[in-house]
């Protein structure tokens, strides 16, 4: 950030700058910011310009709050979303080579675990799990169910030799 950036008179989340602070933060460049409820706070400019201080403090728990969308993070249907998610998108993890690599995606709907939850619904209970109903397509509400373990064993991709011996 250079030191000549005037900041004055704009407004980062919940400060409005008012003038250059005379004293600097850590030896940056510090502005005087206004909050929306009245009080002043010396912010640094990075600190401005990057969203991290968006208020003086009394907005925090408001944010909190505003950032918490579903509160279902702890849930099995959670799980069993982050869990969809990284066999598909995340190379690193060890079912990566069974779905991401084969070209299994999840839809664009699913990206937000909000839809997915509307789309699929709380998990019918304790022995069911996600499933596609047909394995060479991706994760989307036209191929996806709860399925017992039951059901997903008589789905599952199998493999089997050619000729030559090898996986086909």
């Amino acid at each position: 950030m250079s030191e000549a950036t005037n900041l004055a008179g704009k407004t980062f989340g919940f400060l409005k700058v008012v003038k250059r602070s005379k004293v600097s933060l850590y030896g940056k460049p510090a502005w005087v910011c206004r909050c929306v409820c009245g009080r002043h706070k010396r912010v640094g400019a990075a600190n401005l310009v990057n969203g991290t201080t968006k208020s003086c403090g009394c907005q925090k728990s408001s944010l909190c709050r505003t950032n918490v969308t579903h509160q279902m993070t702890k849930t099995v249907e959670h799980r069993a979303w982050t869990s969809m998610l990284q066999r598909c998108l995340n190379k690193r993890h060890r079912a990566w080579k069974r779905y991401g690599a084969r070209g299994i995606k999840v839809c664009r709907r699913w990206l937000r675990f909000e839809n997915f939850f509307a789309d699929m619904g709380k998990r019918p209970g304790p022995g069911y799990s996600l499933d596609r109903k047909k394995n060479h397509l991706g994760y989307s509400p036209e191929n996806c169910r709860w399925a017992t373990r039951s059901q997903q064993n008589k789905n599952r991709m199998t493999l089997r030799r050619d000729s030559l011996g090898r996986y086909a």
